[in-house]
């Protein structure tokens, strides 16, 4: 483990794999005001090995208090503004185990669901506010200024898919893991993941085409094939579970936050239901809302649709470099 973090560390690039930092070191990045970085790695190219740790055994007792201390922390975080510039520091670097995060951004969303599903309490939650980020959190805390960043042990790591690796590596004997420690399965998770930043950029993508005009011709000549091999991938384990490994995962954690900002968009944009004429992924909306550890970080659907709207009229996901507008004919005409 060492070994990687240490590999990790030395990335040169801000937008591939984990960035690890102490303090005061100086890389830069820019934040939209809506809180998505303007550079962003939207692929998984990390494939996690399974270990032989032992395993616990978790009843639904655990789980329920694991749901129900959830519930007790968005409620208190529900009354917390998010610390903004000019807010004074936590007591950083003091040995608390910290989570650096933003309810908006989906990036974050993720580590949150998966903080929440290992029933991890003793990591303190601190909200940044990437509208008006606190000096500090730049200066001394994560010079690229994303969030989510989890301060652990004297270090800050970045990257939402390395985070949710990192959580089953550093607190493994602590809640249900959400890497699969078979090898077959850990496989074809890394293989879903990864695919995962495809089917982001084509949502982006078709929005920002057809959020004013399309529908949903337009979105399923758009989108179809991408999330038909969603629903084929979740017919696989249909004996197990819902979910995409049959029983909820790191693959579910990652889809989980775009795609519902993708059905509520769509439907309201493009008046078109994503899990129309695809049944395995309605069951899977609906088994994900069940899950108090999910639900409970998940942004009203006004919201969404608020935040969507003036990043569609901004152009933001093409300013941003993750959505491609150029249609197929005129991609031909310029080659």
């Amino acid at each position: 483990m060492a070994a990687r973090l240490a590999a990790a560390s030395t990335a040169a690039s801000a937008n591939q794999g984990s960035q690890i930092f102490a303090r005061g070191i100086p890389p830069s990045s820019v934040i939209s005001p809506l809180g998505i970085p303007t550079s962003v790695s939207l692929r998984a190219d990390r494939v996690p090995v399974p270990r032989a740790t032992s395993r616990g055994t978790h009843g639904n007792a655990r789980r329920a208090a694991a749901m129900a201390q959830a519930k007790v922390a968005a409620a208190a975080e529900a009354t917390v503004e998010p610390l903004s510039a000019g807010s004074p520091a936590p007591a950083l670097f003091d040995g608390t185990t910290r989570l650096y995060h933003y309810k908006a951004c989906p990036f974050a969303q993720r580590v949150v669901i998966a903080v929440n599903y290992k029933s991890l309490d003793f990591i303190e939650r601190v909200e940044i506010s990437l509208r008006s980020k606190p000096e500090w959190y730049t200066e001394k805390v994560y010079p690229p200024g994303k969030v989510p960043a989890l301060e652990h042990d004297g270090k800050v790591v970045g990257e939402s898919l390395d985070l949710l690796l990192l959580l089953d590596d550093w607190f493994g004997d602590k809640g249900p893991r959400i890497v699969p420690q078979d090898i077959t399965l850990a496989s074809e998770a890394s293989t879903l993941v990864a695919a995962c930043g495809d089917i982001v950029m084509a949502g982006y993508s078709c929005l920002s085409q057809h959020y004013q005009t399309g529908g949903e011709a337009e979105v399923e000549a758009s989108m179809g094939a991408h999330l038909d091999s969603l629903e084929k991938s979740l017919a696989q384990h249909q004996s197990k579970g819902l979910f995409f490994l049959g029983n909820f995962s790191y693959v579910d954690i990652a889809y989980l936050p775009f795609l519902e900002r993708f059905r509520i968009a769509f439907d309201h944009f493009c008046g078109t239901d994503i899990t129309k004429g695809r049944p395995n992924l309605g069951r899977w909306f609906e088994a994900a809302a069940t899950m108090q550890v999910y639900t409970d970080t998940c942004m009203e659907r006004d919201a969404i649709i608020t935040t969507y709207q003036q990043m569609l009229d901004n152009k933001y996901f093409e300013r941003a470099g993750v959505a491609n507008t150029k249609s197929a004919a005129a991609e031909s005409s310029s080659t």
